[in-house]
């Protein structure tokens, strides 16, 4: 899989018309490539150089900001399942229904 994920690019971009193999192996293409990489290796340096020195994550801590936020959003929840409950109503949906009909229809006469 690793060989196939290397060669089947280099395969098949001749195929795509985008330009030479020599274009892709050109200095300005490279780094243009490259760079980003090579800022990640400098961070993955720095943090396994200096990791220790960065603040530790206590076990649990973010099991108690889940739990917050749970229990922040289950308000939202509630007003959401009365709202659809409320707009379930045939009366409601019907009316729904004609006023998107009717905006869909002014906007397409008044752009077409």
């Amino acid at each position: 899989m690793a060989f196939a994920a290397v060669a089947v690019p280099w395969v098949l971009y001749p195929a795509s018309g985008s330009g030479t193999l020599l274009d892709v192996l050109a200095p300005e293409t490279l780094w243009a490539a490259l760079w980003p990489v090579l800022i990640g290796g400098v961070l993955a340096v720095g943090l396994w150089r200096w990791g220790h020195r960065l603040p530790r994550v206590p076990e649990g801590d973010v099991v108690v900001v889940g739990e917050a936020a749970i229990r922040a959003t289950a308000p939202w929840g509630e007003a959401i399942e009365g709202a659809d409950g409320y707009l379930r109503q045939w009366p409601v949906a019907s009316l729904s229904l004609l006023t998107l009909v009717i905006i869909l229809g002014a906007a397409m006469l008044a752009w077409g």
